[in-house]
């Protein structure tokens, strides 16, 4: 980022005036003194000559302030914390008009702070900008209220550590004046506040005496084009998100321009939103805006930005944004289409897909207009990733945003069926999960191509529409009830205090909707906010709402099933493998399925592996039934689904149970690793939600295997060993001989550990506050959880493995399920 910056050469208007006066006969002394005079509240009529502020309500202001002679400067005035404003344009008019200071149109009339007609303002605060920077100031205040009273409206004026009192009450001529004051930075604020027992504060004049005649230095404006960006092909857009600020307070313009780059790019700005940048290729572009103020002053920053091809099989690793075009009925349709992160990482995964509609002012039909329509849509615009945790797996979404043309004054059907059409043709879509979202005029046609025919609503799992709502009808009979026959979810947002599209029309919607027969299930939801104005669209669409609250999660839960998956109970499926690493000796195992498996073959799934205790050694063929004696196991075999509700969640498990041989002394960790291998390559297991557990003999196993190595540990979320825990020391391999066990792999990666054991465990128990005690001893990051059970002996896997909250709320279940690795 490289900034320039320009101040216009030689002196302000103001200056060279001052330096005339002594040929006009007044003294060098005067001449260095420069006023300003600014009339508070100019009701009923302005002081001619002077500055007058009508309104005195938070951001009004006065710019080129004039001087008594009538000469124009830089400086400007800002209301920074208003006066009293019950009403707008408030003023108090009962000031008197015998002044001899001022003339009457300014003494009669006050701005004031108070109690007044039930509301309260205690503080009023006016900031003066565009002094010069090594001047000296003085301040004069007046105010009067002509009140007939005694009563107290003494007036505080502040300047920095400066302050100075009037009492306006029946005032004629009282003036007080601040002296001596130094700009900050080109700027004075005054605060206006009242002394304590006053009933009322007023400011009616307000003189700026310029002592020194010191020069003004109009300073240029303060810019930020922003960091450089790096953007992953196929993406051609890029929004680029300017700041800048004038010092003095000026009115300011800008322009952004393209400096260098390997192609001659599409620049879209307006003063609202952020540059645009389109057509782009591959290489790198830099991008300059310039902003200028009032008197001329401007400065610039340069801002670059790099196209890259994708990084390995093609996968962008930013959220993409692509000028497209396709023609239906004839017609040329611009669009958008941003492809998330990682699309290209599994050739297989298919992604659901949104269609965006803007509204009436984002109409357009060139790849110039095409930009507008970002306006509506700025989290596409801003490469907001879109990315939700949806039980387990990372989804996102393909977003298409189509531009209408400017001479529909509606949306058209063909418009979203090409979307549609291009989505399926081109790109790897979930054609189950099509979603519409639409604002205002858009909001409207979300409403009305679902009830449109049946084909059409059967292409849309789910519809957003945000401002506006619609009913249409076909010869006069409403087609509404389409949207419950046909199953199309709807979740609307519209504000009640909507000035631009009324309210009723949502309304209408949603009760025709609730009337029809059968009713729609689910039934529609409707959010409706007493405020929020036309824009609701920016709350109401954000990603960062919890997930009841968010519009991305609602949508990932709903689908159209083309071929409904079976509804199954969970499996139960013997199975055997080998492990190399240990002579390839075969092992047998159970595996378990969760219900529903099958319904999404993209979901990933947490994996839990138990670990029997020894009493349940055997042949892994005939007597692998022996591990279904306790645990998990035991619970699976009788029939419970291991389904358990998680931060609003249901979630599940697949679960494997191997069986150790008659001849093993104790669980292997390469056991475990083969098991794990064996799970990652066939099964769809999310990798970052992997448990171990076991009891005994399988508590032992399971310490085990996480002290071995780090790699090991860096596989295992959570583990819970219940009944005994690895001694620690050395573990004998086949290719590694010795290996000294370490605790502290634990704490490296992170582990989360849920320790059970009996107190009257005589045997075992102290294998468990050993273990306990390695780990600590290592600091881990996450402390341990350790339960120990009183009058219990070698059997507190019984409680340790209950499904309900018998013994623990959360159970064991449900704190797995709540473990994740980074």
């Amino acid at each position: 980022m490289r900034i320039f910056r320009r101040a216009l050469p030689g002196l302000p208007m103001f200056a060279v005036v001052s330096l005339l006066l002594p040929g006009w006969g007044v003294s060098e002394a005067e001449a260095a003194e420069r006023r300003f005079l600014v009339d508070f509240g100019d009701g009923p009529t302005a002081t001619p000559g002077w500055n007058n502020l009508h309104f005195g309500s938070t951001g009004s202001s006065l710019s080129n302030l004039v001087d008594s002679a009538g000469v124009g400067s830089g400086l400007s005035l800002q209301v920074t914390d208003g006066f009293w404003q019950g009403w707008t344009g408030a003023y108090n008019g009962g000031g008197t008009t015998a002044s001899t200071v001022y003339p009457a149109s300014a003494t009669r009339d006050t701005f004031f702070i108070g109690t007044n007609e039930g509301t309260t303002d205690t503080q009023a605060q006016v900031r003066l900008s565009g002094l010069a920077i090594n001047g000296t100031y003085s301040l004069r205040f007046y105010a009067s209220r002509m009140a007939g009273d005694s009563a107290d409206r003494t007036t505080r004026y502040t300047v920095g550590a400066q302050t100075v009192e009037l009492q306006a009450t029946n005032n004629i001529d009282g003036v007080v004046q601040l002296t001596n004051l130094v700009p900050s930075n080109g700027a004075l604020d005054i605060s206006v506040t009242m002394k304590p027992g006053a009933i009322f504060g007023y400011l009616g004049v307000l003189e700026v005496i310029e002592q020194d005649g010191g020069v003004v230095v109009n300073q240029p404006p303060v810019v930020n084009a922003g960091a450089d960006r790096t953007v992953p092909l196929p993406t051609n857009t890029v929004a680029l998100q300017q700041s800048f600020s004038d010092p003095e307070g000026q009115a300011t313009t800008f322009v952004w321009s393209q400096v260098s780059g390997p192609t001659t790019a599409g620049l879209y700005q307006n003063p609202w939103t952020p540059l645009v940048a389109s057509n782009l290729a591959q290489g790198t572009y830099v991008f300059r805006l310039t902003v200028t103020d009032a008197q001329g002053a401007s400065a610039s920053d340069d801002v670059s930005v790099s196209v890259v091809p994708s990084t390995g099989s093609g996968t962008p690793f930013l959220r993409t944004l692509t000028a497209k075009s396709v023609t239906a009925s004839g017609k040329v349709i611009h669009y958008y289409e941003s492809l998330p992160r990682g699309y290209n990482t599994d050739p297989n995964r298919k992604w659901p897909v949104i269609v965006f509609h803007h509204g009436v002012g984002e109409k357009g039909s060139t790849p110039e207009s095409l930009p507008s329509v970002l306006g509506n849509m700025t989290l596409v615009r801003d490469n907001v990733p879109l990315e939700f945790d949806i039980n387990g797996v990372t989804e996102s979404f393909i977003v298409l945003i189509p531009q209408l043309h400017g001479n529909y004054g509606d949306w058209q059907d063909f418009f979203t069926q090409a979307m549609i059409d291009s989505a399926k043709a081109n790109l790897r879509t979930d054609a189950d999960r099509v979603y519409l979202m639409g604002f205002s005029l858009g909001a409207f046609h979300t409403w009305s191509f679902p009830q449109r025919s049946d084909a059409n609503a059967r292409q849309v799992a789910a519809i957003v529409p945000f401002s506006g709502g619609r009913v249409y009808n076909v010869n006069g009979v409403s087609q509404l009830c389409r949207l419950a026959t046909e199953d199309v979810p709807v979740w609307t947002f519209h504000a009640a205090d909507d000035g631009t599209v009324h309210v009723s029309y949502t309304d209408a919607a949603v009760n025709g909707l609730n009337a029809c027969s059968p009713a729609p299930d689910p039934a529609p939801r409707y959010t409706r906010p007493a405020t929020g104005n036309h824009w609701i669209i920016g709350s109401g669409a954000s990603p960062t709402q919890p997930p009841a609250n968010n519009i991305y999660h609602w949508m990932l839960s709903h689908r159209r099933v083309s071929t409904p998956p079976p509804v199954t109970q969970r499996t139960l499926t013997p199975r055997v493998t080998t492990v190399p690493k240990l002579w390839n000796g075969q092992m047998g195992y159970y595996e378990s399925l969760p219900r529903g498996y099958d319904a999404n073959p993209s979901r990933q799934w947490p994996l839990l592996i138990f670990l029997h205790g020894i009493g349940e050694r055997g042949n892994g063929t005939t007597e692998l039934s022996r591990v279904l004696s306790h645990g998990p196991a035991a619970q699976i075999n009788s029939g419970h689904p291991l389904e358990f509700t998680v931060n609003g969640v249901t979630e599940s498990f697949v679960v494997l149970i191997p069986q150790l041989g008659e001849a093993g002394a104790s669980w292997h960790p390469y056991q475990i690793e083969r098991l794990l291998d064996v799970a990652q390559a066939g099964l769809r297991i999310n990798p970052k939600r992997v448990y171990l557990t076991g009891l005994s003999l399988g508590g032992f196993g399971t310490t085990a295997f996480v002290e071995f190595s780090l790699a090991n540990a860096q596989r295992i979320a959570a583990i819970a060993p219940t009944d005994g825990a690895h001694y620690g020391g050395i573990i004998w391999t086949p290719d590694l001989d010795n290996v000294t066990t370490n605790a502290c792999y634990l704490a490296q990666a992170d582990v989360k550990v849920w320790q059970f054991y009996g107190a009257n465990d005589a045997s075992w128990g102290r294998t468990a506050t050993d273990f306990i005690a390695r780990l600590n001893a290592c600091s881990p990051p996450s402390a341990p959880v350790v339960t120990r059970y009183e009058n219990v002996g070698h059997t507190a896997y019984g409680r340790a493995y209950a499904t309900d909250h018998t013994y623990h709320s959360p159970n064991l279940y449900e704190w797995l399920l709540a473990q994740q690795r980074p």
